[in-house]
């Protein structure tokens, strides 16, 4: 009985690490949605899906990228 719990409390730790390892950060998510709203012609409409790069990204953060581009667009900002 003791063997079959320490070999779940090993495979718990072990599969909460490959979870964490791999997840990407905001950062990095950030960094990849920005450079594909770069690659776009035009920013998608508000309502329209998020580009697959920006999936996992927070609303905070993808409204800030998303405005970044459509002020773009407009002229109003400088590269």
């Amino acid at each position: 009985m003791r063997t079959r719990a320490i070999t779940v409390t090993i495979l718990a730790l072990l599969t909460a690490a490959t979870a964490t390892g791999c997840a990407k950060s905001q950062a990095e998510i950030a960094g990849a949605c920005s450079l594909a709203f770069e690659k776009l012609d035009k920013a998608p409409h508000k309502d329209d899906p998020r580009p697959p790069a920006c999936e996992g990204l927070n609303d905070e953060d993808y409204n800030l990228i998303h405005s970044h581009k459509v002020l773009k667009d407009a002229g109003l900002l400088d590269k």
